[in-house]
């Protein structure tokens, strides 16, 4: 946010800035950092056909 003000933007009437963290800095930031939170991702799940020879593992 600190480039956006040196390049004479405002935060957040002329762009918006959005963390993916979550993180608490967030609300410590002036103005206040919009945040989201996705939670844990699943894993993948192994897939049920097998990988076609050029993904294999090269010896």
């Amino acid at each position: 946010m600190q480039a956006l003000t040196d390049a004479g933007l405002r935060v957040p009437d002329d762009m918006a800035v959005v963390g993916s963290d979550n993180l608490p800095l967030g609300s410590a930031l002036r103005p206040q950092l919009t945040t989201t939170y996705l939670g844990p991702l699943p894993l993948p799940r192994p897939s049920p056909r097998p990988s076609p020879p050029c993904c294999e593992a090269m010896d």
